[in-house]
Protein backbone atom coordinates (compact mmCIF):
# COMPACT_ATOMS: atom_id res chain seq x y z
CA UNK A 1 0.00 0.00 0.00
CA UNK A 2 3.10 2.38 0.87
CA UNK A 3 4.97 1.34 -2.34
CA UNK A 4 1.63 2.30 -4.51
CA UNK A 5 1.05 5.30 -2.86
CA UNK A 6 4.72 6.68 -3.00
CA UNK A 7 4.51 5.15 -6.69
CA UNK A 8 1.97 7.62 -7.08
CA UNK A 9 3.29 10.44 -5.74
CA UNK A 10 7.00 10.06 -8.19
CA UNK A 11 4.62 9.62 -11.02
CA UNK A 12 2.71 13.03 -10.07
CA UNK A 13 5.97 15.18 -9.57
CA UNK A 14 7.56 14.22 -12.93
CA UNK A 15 4.21 15.43 -14.48
CA UNK A 16 4.16 18.58 -12.89
CA UNK A 17 7.93 18.46 -13.60
CA UNK A 18 7.22 18.38 -17.37
CA UNK A 19 3.61 20.71 -17.16
CA UNK A 20 5.69 23.46 -15.53
CA UNK A 21 8.85 23.00 -18.57
CA UNK A 22 6.30 22.83 -21.29
CA UNK A 23 4.83 25.83 -19.93
CA UNK A 24 7.94 27.93 -19.41
CA UNK A 25 8.94 27.05 -22.93
CA UNK A 26 5.93 28.12 -24.36
CA UNK A 27 5.93 31.54 -22.27
CA UNK A 28 9.32 32.53 -21.40
CA UNK A 29 12.07 30.43 -23.14
CA UNK A 30 10.30 30.90 -26.25
CA UNK A 31 9.86 34.91 -26.73
CA UNK A 32 13.50 35.67 -25.18
CA UNK A 33 15.19 33.30 -28.20
CA UNK A 34 12.68 35.56 -30.77
CA UNK A 35 13.89 38.33 -29.06
CA UNK A 36 17.24 37.51 -28.55
CA UNK A 37 17.44 37.27 -32.33
CA UNK A 38 15.90 40.14 -32.87
CA UNK A 39 18.35 41.83 -31.05
CA UNK A 40 21.17 40.61 -32.54
CA UNK A 41 19.98 41.38 -35.95
CA UNK A 42 19.88 45.01 -34.46
CA UNK A 43 23.12 45.10 -33.21
CA UNK A 44 24.28 43.77 -36.71
CA UNK A 45 22.36 46.45 -38.88
CA UNK A 46 23.57 49.10 -36.47
CA UNK A 47 27.22 47.96 -36.83
CA UNK A 48 26.58 47.96 -40.83
CA UNK A 49 25.07 51.64 -40.19
CA UNK A 50 27.98 52.48 -38.41
CA UNK A 51 30.25 51.43 -41.09
CA UNK A 52 28.60 52.91 -43.56
CA UNK A 53 28.34 56.09 -41.86
CA UNK A 54 32.45 55.96 -41.34
CA UNK A 55 32.82 58.12 -44.53
CA UNK A 56 29.88 60.66 -44.08
CA UNK A 57 32.18 63.56 -43.97
CA UNK A 58 33.89 62.54 -47.33
CA UNK A 59 30.50 61.86 -49.33
CA UNK A 60 28.72 64.55 -47.54
CA UNK A 61 31.19 67.09 -49.51
CA UNK A 62 31.37 65.19 -52.77
CA UNK A 63 27.46 65.94 -52.93
CA UNK A 64 28.39 69.83 -52.14
CA UNK A 65 30.70 69.67 -54.83
CA UNK A 66 28.08 68.02 -57.26
CA UNK A 67 25.65 70.21 -55.90
CA UNK A 68 27.71 73.13 -57.43
CA UNK A 69 27.90 71.97 -60.76
CA UNK A 70 24.06 72.75 -60.95
CA UNK A 71 22.38 76.10 -62.58
CA UNK A 72 20.93 77.34 -59.26
CA UNK A 73 19.17 76.71 -56.37
CA UNK A 74 15.48 76.66 -57.30
CA UNK A 75 14.04 75.40 -60.42
CA UNK A 76 12.82 78.83 -62.69
CA UNK A 77 16.49 79.93 -61.95
CA UNK A 78 17.66 77.08 -63.39
CA UNK A 79 15.62 76.55 -65.94
CA UNK A 80 16.46 80.16 -67.45
CA UNK A 81 20.38 80.06 -67.35
CA UNK A 82 20.02 76.28 -68.69
CA UNK A 83 18.04 77.88 -71.73
CA UNK A 84 20.63 81.09 -72.47
CA UNK A 85 23.58 78.56 -72.14
CA UNK A 86 22.39 76.86 -74.51
CA UNK A 87 21.53 79.41 -77.06
CA UNK A 88 25.23 80.41 -76.66
CA UNK A 89 26.48 76.76 -77.36
CA UNK A 90 24.72 77.35 -80.18
CA UNK A 91 25.87 80.13 -81.63
CA UNK A 92 29.36 79.12 -80.73
CA UNK A 93 29.36 76.04 -82.84
CA UNK A 94 27.93 78.22 -86.00
CA UNK A 95 24.43 76.51 -85.62
CA UNK A 96 21.37 78.61 -86.87
CA UNK A 97 17.94 78.51 -87.06
CA UNK A 98 18.12 76.48 -83.52
CA UNK A 99 15.30 76.08 -81.06
CA UNK A 100 15.78 75.01 -77.78
CA UNK A 101 12.88 73.95 -75.66
CA UNK A 102 13.11 72.68 -71.68
CA UNK A 103 10.55 70.57 -70.17
CA UNK A 104 8.82 70.59 -66.81
CA UNK A 105 11.38 70.04 -63.58
CA UNK A 106 10.89 66.89 -62.75
CA UNK A 107 11.22 65.46 -58.59
CA UNK A 108 13.23 62.33 -58.62
CA UNK A 109 13.10 60.18 -55.23
CA UNK A 110 15.98 58.15 -54.17
CA UNK A 111 15.38 54.69 -55.93
CA UNK A 112 16.32 52.56 -52.47
CA UNK A 113 13.46 53.98 -51.04
CA UNK A 114 10.76 52.25 -53.51
CA UNK A 115 12.35 48.79 -51.88
CA UNK A 116 10.71 50.31 -48.69
CA UNK A 117 13.73 49.62 -46.18
CA UNK A 118 12.43 49.79 -42.39
CA UNK A 119 15.96 52.31 -41.98
CA UNK A 120 13.20 54.78 -44.53
CA UNK A 121 10.33 56.11 -42.33
CA UNK A 122 7.33 57.33 -44.71
CA UNK A 123 9.05 60.90 -45.01
CA UNK A 124 12.35 59.78 -46.29
CA UNK A 125 10.41 58.02 -48.59
CA UNK A 126 8.20 60.68 -50.11
CA UNK A 127 11.29 63.36 -50.07
CA UNK A 128 12.73 64.06 -53.83
CA UNK A 129 16.19 63.32 -53.92
CA UNK A 130 17.06 66.14 -56.59
CA UNK A 131 15.13 67.68 -59.32
CA UNK A 132 16.17 67.01 -63.08
CA UNK A 133 15.33 69.81 -65.47
CA UNK A 134 15.28 68.14 -69.43
CA UNK A 135 15.87 70.38 -72.86
CA UNK A 136 16.43 69.72 -76.52
CA UNK A 137 17.85 70.90 -78.84
CA UNK A 138 17.88 71.06 -82.26
CA UNK A 139 19.44 73.33 -85.43
CA UNK A 140 20.97 73.21 -88.88
CA UNK A 141 24.33 73.82 -90.26
CA UNK A 142 27.48 72.33 -91.78
CA UNK A 143 29.05 69.33 -90.24
CA UNK A 144 31.91 71.02 -88.23
CA UNK A 145 29.08 72.99 -86.83
CA UNK A 146 27.16 69.51 -85.67
CA UNK A 147 30.18 68.24 -84.28
CA UNK A 148 31.02 70.75 -82.24
CA UNK A 149 27.65 71.45 -80.81
CA UNK A 150 27.71 67.56 -79.81
CA UNK A 151 31.43 68.23 -78.55
CA UNK A 152 30.73 70.78 -76.69
CA UNK A 153 27.22 69.80 -74.54
CA UNK A 154 29.53 66.94 -73.12
CA UNK A 155 32.45 69.27 -72.47
CA UNK A 156 29.52 71.16 -69.70
CA UNK A 157 29.86 70.21 -66.20
CA UNK A 158 26.29 71.86 -65.58
CA UNK A 159 24.98 69.31 -68.40
CA UNK A 160 24.62 65.76 -66.43
CA UNK A 161 23.19 64.01 -69.04
CA UNK A 162 23.16 63.84 -72.92
CA UNK A 163 20.57 61.54 -73.11
CA UNK A 164 20.56 61.50 -77.45
CA UNK A 165 21.41 63.17 -80.57
CA UNK A 166 21.33 62.73 -84.20
CA UNK A 167 22.98 64.19 -87.06
CA UNK A 168 21.42 63.87 -90.26
CA UNK A 169 22.10 65.57 -93.80
CA UNK A 170 19.45 68.09 -94.94
CA UNK A 171 20.26 68.78 -98.12
CA UNK A 172 21.44 67.11 -101.60
CA UNK A 173 25.06 68.30 -101.78
CA UNK A 174 25.25 67.01 -97.89
CA UNK A 175 26.76 70.60 -97.33
CA UNK A 176 23.88 71.16 -94.49
CA UNK A 177 22.77 69.22 -91.45
CA UNK A 178 20.36 69.13 -89.02
CA UNK A 179 21.48 67.97 -85.52
CA UNK A 180 19.34 67.06 -82.88
CA UNK A 181 20.06 66.46 -79.04
CA UNK A 182 18.28 65.88 -75.57
CA UNK A 183 20.27 66.85 -72.05
CA UNK A 184 19.39 67.45 -68.93
CA UNK A 185 20.79 69.06 -65.81
CA UNK A 186 20.56 68.32 -62.24
CA UNK A 187 19.73 70.62 -58.93
CA UNK A 188 20.21 69.85 -55.50
CA UNK A 189 17.67 72.06 -53.79
CA UNK A 190 19.02 71.34 -50.42
CA UNK A 191 22.70 71.54 -50.71
CA UNK A 192 22.54 74.21 -53.65
CA UNK A 193 23.00 77.74 -52.50
CA UNK A 194 22.34 81.52 -54.04
CA UNK A 195 25.41 81.82 -55.70
CA UNK A 196 25.23 78.34 -57.86
CA UNK A 197 25.22 78.15 -61.54
CA UNK A 198 25.74 82.24 -61.12
CA UNK A 199 29.47 81.55 -63.02
CA UNK A 200 28.69 79.09 -65.12
CA UNK A 201 29.90 79.40 -68.44
CA UNK A 202 29.94 77.64 -72.03
CA UNK A 203 33.33 75.57 -71.44
CA UNK A 204 35.24 75.62 -74.93
CA UNK A 205 36.50 72.07 -76.56
CA UNK A 206 40.35 71.76 -77.07
CA UNK A 207 41.33 72.70 -80.97
CA UNK A 208 43.37 69.64 -81.39
CA UNK A 209 40.05 67.62 -80.27
CA UNK A 210 37.62 68.99 -82.25
CA UNK A 211 39.80 69.28 -84.89
CA UNK A 212 40.15 65.48 -84.72
CA UNK A 213 36.09 64.46 -84.61
CA UNK A 214 35.74 66.70 -87.52
CA UNK A 215 38.38 65.37 -89.80
CA UNK A 216 36.13 62.54 -90.58
CA UNK A 217 32.74 62.84 -91.97
CA UNK A 218 31.11 59.33 -92.33
CA UNK A 219 28.06 61.26 -94.52
CA UNK A 220 30.45 61.72 -97.51
CA UNK A 221 32.43 58.96 -99.33
CA UNK A 222 35.87 59.73 -100.83
CA UNK A 223 36.65 58.67 -103.97
CA UNK A 224 39.68 57.18 -104.46
CA UNK A 225 41.34 59.22 -107.52
CA UNK A 226 41.73 57.16 -110.80
CA UNK A 227 44.88 56.26 -111.20
CA UNK A 228 46.56 57.09 -114.25
CA UNK A 229 46.44 54.60 -117.08
CA UNK A 230 50.06 55.22 -119.09
CA UNK A 231 49.97 54.08 -122.83
CA UNK A 232 51.80 50.95 -122.77
CA UNK A 233 54.84 51.24 -125.74
CA UNK A 234 55.10 48.13 -127.55
CA UNK A 235 58.31 46.64 -126.47
CA UNK A 236 60.31 44.22 -129.41
CA UNK A 237 61.46 41.30 -128.17
CA UNK A 238 65.09 40.96 -127.10
CA UNK A 239 67.64 40.07 -130.01
CA UNK A 240 69.14 36.47 -129.17
CA UNK A 241 72.42 36.37 -128.31
CA UNK A 242 75.08 36.13 -130.82
CA UNK A 243 76.46 33.13 -131.32
CA UNK A 244 80.00 32.36 -129.00
CA UNK A 245 82.25 32.66 -132.19
CA UNK A 246 85.13 34.03 -130.76
CA UNK A 247 85.45 30.76 -128.11
CA UNK A 248 85.95 28.62 -130.94
CA UNK A 249 89.69 28.65 -132.72
CA UNK A 250 91.08 26.46 -135.35
CA UNK A 251 93.63 24.22 -133.82
CA UNK A 252 95.04 21.63 -136.67
CA UNK A 253 94.14 20.28 -139.45
CA UNK A 254 94.45 16.51 -141.02
CA UNK A 255 94.54 14.86 -144.35
CA UNK A 256 93.51 11.45 -145.24
CA UNK A 257 95.11 9.12 -147.75
CA UNK A 258 91.60 9.04 -149.13
CA UNK A 259 91.61 12.68 -149.64
CA UNK A 260 89.17 13.51 -147.05
CA UNK A 261 90.15 16.72 -144.41
CA UNK A 262 89.06 17.01 -141.00
CA UNK A 263 89.68 20.38 -138.79
CA UNK A 264 89.98 20.06 -135.69
CA UNK A 265 88.52 22.90 -133.57
CA UNK A 266 88.82 23.97 -129.43
CA UNK A 267 86.89 26.49 -127.38
CA UNK A 268 88.84 27.87 -125.44
CA UNK A 269 86.42 29.28 -122.79
CA UNK A 270 85.26 25.93 -121.89
CA UNK A 271 88.15 23.94 -123.38
CA UNK A 272 85.77 21.56 -125.27
CA UNK A 273 87.12 19.61 -128.78
CA UNK A 274 85.78 18.88 -131.14
CA UNK A 275 86.72 17.42 -135.23
CA UNK A 276 84.73 18.48 -137.86
CA UNK A 277 84.53 16.36 -141.01
CA UNK A 278 83.17 17.54 -144.70
CA UNK A 279 79.62 18.93 -144.50
CA UNK A 280 79.52 19.10 -140.57
CA UNK A 281 78.24 22.12 -138.92
CA UNK A 282 79.15 24.70 -135.90
CA UNK A 283 77.32 27.80 -135.00
CA UNK A 284 75.58 27.78 -138.19
CA UNK A 285 78.91 27.22 -140.23
CA UNK A 286 79.13 24.38 -142.29
CA UNK A 287 82.60 23.00 -143.13
CA UNK A 288 83.04 22.96 -146.92
CA UNK A 289 86.69 22.41 -147.19
CA UNK A 290 90.35 23.19 -146.73
CA UNK A 291 92.89 25.24 -148.96
CA UNK A 292 96.27 25.36 -147.34
CA UNK A 293 96.16 26.77 -143.77
CA UNK A 294 93.01 28.19 -144.44
CA UNK A 295 89.47 26.71 -144.16
CA UNK A 296 85.90 27.83 -145.77
CA UNK A 297 82.71 27.51 -144.31
CA UNK A 298 79.58 28.30 -145.96
CA UNK A 299 76.13 29.76 -144.02
CA UNK A 300 73.53 30.15 -145.91
CA UNK A 301 74.28 31.57 -149.66
CA UNK A 302 77.83 33.29 -148.00
CA UNK A 303 81.32 31.76 -147.32
CA UNK A 304 83.49 32.34 -145.45
CA UNK A 305 87.47 31.62 -144.70
CA UNK A 306 89.10 31.32 -141.05
CA UNK A 307 93.02 31.43 -141.27
CA UNK A 308 94.64 28.33 -138.77
CA UNK A 309 95.12 29.78 -135.48
CA UNK A 310 92.11 32.41 -135.79
CA UNK A 311 88.64 31.82 -134.51
CA UNK A 312 85.50 31.79 -136.17
CA UNK A 313 84.84 35.85 -135.11
CA UNK A 314 88.05 36.17 -137.24
CA UNK A 315 86.23 34.51 -141.02
CA UNK A 316 86.58 36.54 -143.62
CA UNK A 317 83.76 36.88 -146.20
CA UNK A 318 84.67 35.71 -149.60
CA UNK A 319 83.93 37.87 -152.48
CA UNK A 320 81.28 36.24 -154.79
Amino acid sequence: MMKSRLLTWIIGAVALVLVIGLVARSFYFAPVAKLRDKLDSWNAGKAQMEASLADADTVRDRLRAFAETGLGKSTEVAEHRLRTLLGQLCDQSGLAEYVIATREPVAVADPAAKARPVEFNKAMRQEADFVEIEASISGVGPYASAVQALALLERQPWLHRVKDFSIQASSADRKQYEFRASVSTILLPDLATVDTGEQATVEPVPGETLDRLIAWNPFVVVREPTPEVKPQVASLPPEPPSPPYGDWHISGVMHSSQGDVEVIVNNTRTGQSRTLSRGATLLGLTLTGVKGDRVSFTEGESGYEVALGESLADRVRLIE
